[in-house]
């Protein structure tokens, strides 16, 4: 089979502020509440600091709607609709621990279609 190749110019977004504080944040140990600026419309500090580390499926989700096309809308605002469509799964247990299981991909592609991206399936021969 031959192999085909696609190139697509994409945005590239990380769930931080910037890539720059990758390192920062996740090998120094950067507290994300002190982060000023870029906080992608993060409406408190804490709210940003959350999202630092489990922003990833809606990363993934805002660069691959913008790459095609479709509307723009901040990180935090994906990772708010994500939780209204109960796409990110936190499980409680009685004694009140929580434990956090993550981004469901059947939600983030309920995402995507809300704004117009559909998958096509074909079998390749």
């Amino acid at each position: 089979m031959p192999k085909l190749f696609v190139t697509i110019l994409h945005p590239y977004y990380a769930q931080i502020a910037s890539p720059e504080l990758a390192e920062a944040i996740f090998v120094q140990g950067l507290d994300p509440t002190r982060i000023t600026l870029g906080r992608e419309r993060a409406e408190t500090p804490q709210e940003y600091a959350y999202w630092v580390e489990r922003a990833c499926g809606v990363a993934c989700l805002k660069m691959c709607v913008e790459a095609l096309g479709g509307p723009r809308a901040s990180l935090i605002d994906w990772a708010r609709r994500g939780l209204n469509h109960g796409g990110y799964l936190i499980h409680h247990a009685e004694n009140g621990d929580a434990h956090e299981v993550g981004w469901v991909h059947s939600a983030l592609a309920n995402l995507a279609r809300e704004v117009g991206l559909q998958q096509k399936r074909e079998l390749l021969a």
